[in-house]
């Protein structure tokens, strides 16, 4: 049995594999927007509407660290090929909503029940602690790439 790597090297290792997933998952989200048409800031934009619920346009700007007029762009496109719709904010009729078309969900699942099926098998293979701390890690992670995106649009 080897020597355990120093934390350094085990953090650096981490950080490897993550920039591995996240390079992978920005060319599997690719080659799926491929299908409709779309980029790929535009399918993670809709799956962030069909797991949050309708948003506001600023607030959808504010998610994913793009500029409004980006976020407008992407909406308008989702919106041609019925992914989604503006719909009247209900409190305040003076904005509006974007909502996901549940219609749009049946187009896009055969594209990611492979993926769906083949990541659970994977998972199954870890203990419930071990999927705490993954889940943690991925939200946490996430929590501050997103911080990082609004930190670059910022900037512009």
């Amino acid at each position: 049995m080897g020597r355990p790597k120093p934390k350094r090297e085990l953090i650096e290792d981490v950080l490897d594999a993550g920039r591995e997933l996240g390079a992978a998952a920005v060319f599997f989200h690719s080659a799926v927007a491929d299908r409709f048409g779309f980029g790929a800031t535009d399918t993670k934009t809709l799956d962030l509407l069909q797991h949050s619920g309708p948003l506001t346009p600023k607030v959808l700007s504010e998610l994913t660290g793009l500029a409004p007029a980006s976020i407008t762009g992407i909406i308008d496109r989702l919106e041609r090929k019925g992914f989604v719709r503006r719909v009247p904010h209900p409190e305040d009729g003076r904005r509006l909503l974007v909502e996901f078309d549940p219609s749009a969900a049946s187009r896009m699942a055969p594209l990611y029940d492979g993926l769906g099926r083949s990541l659970t098998e994977m998972l199954q293979g870890y203990t419930a602690d071990q999927l705490e701390l993954l889940a943690g890690a991925f939200r946490e992670s996430a929590r501050r790439q997103q911080a990082a995106a609004l930190e670059v649009t910022a900037q512009t």
